[in-house]
């Protein structure tokens, strides 16, 4: 009983429940939110339960792996004992990625990080007749499925080269566009 409520305590400063009378607990606003929220609860457990062993093993690794940069040589891979990559791990695991999601479904999806900002926020025309690499897709998918963006007749001249790792999606060719299978994480990508 004592360390439940230090831990309900510790939460209280955090505004998450309150304690109206010495000995009983009440929701707050934010403790409300994390239980009505499926997206905020799946980003508290994701960051509770998946998140937390590998952040404690950052220094192991570092130890361990001294001035690596190779994306299986981490606090992840302490944490879960394995050899794969963080993403590697997600793609086998349906409920960790179904969390994963969710929860940056949370992160990402207040006022402040609408697609439209990606879209309007930036001066895309002025780039005049170019090229955008896009290595993570972001782009690439806002323009042609978030919004189902008319690139082509918003920014007649620019060209977008689509990296993603595994194949395209492929209801979203264009064109003028090109779009390759790539490994973000490789050293010698082209």
């Amino acid at each position: 009983m004592l360390n439940l409520r230090r831990l309900l305590r510790h939460a209280m400063t955090n505004n998450i429940f309150s304690e109206p009378v010495k000995g009983f607990v009440s929701h707050t606003s934010v403790s409300r939110l994390l239980l009505d929220n499926i997206y905020m609860n799946a980003w508290v457990g994701f960051i509770v339960s998946d998140c937390w062993l590998p952040i404690a093993n950052v220094v192991k690794a570092m130890k361990k792996w001294p001035g690596s940069g190779e994306p299986n040589e981490t606090g992840v891979n302490l944490a879960y004992g394995t050899e794969d990559k963080w993403f590697d791990i997600l793609q086998k695991d349906q409920q960790l990625a179904k969390r994963y999601s969710m929860a940056m479904e949370a992160h990402g999806g207040g006022e402040g990080f609408l697609v439209k900002w990606t879209v309007e926020g930036y001066p895309w025309g002025s780039l005049g007749e170019a090229t955008v690499v896009d290595v993570c897709f972001l782009l690439c998918y806002i323009f042609h499925t978030s919004l189902n963006f008319d690139i082509d007749g918003w920014i007649p001249r620019l060209r977008l080269l689509c990296h993603r790792r595994g194949l395209p999606f492929s209801d979203i060719h264009r064109p003028r566009h090109s779009w390759n299978a790539h490994n973000v994480h490789h050293r010698h990508c082209s």
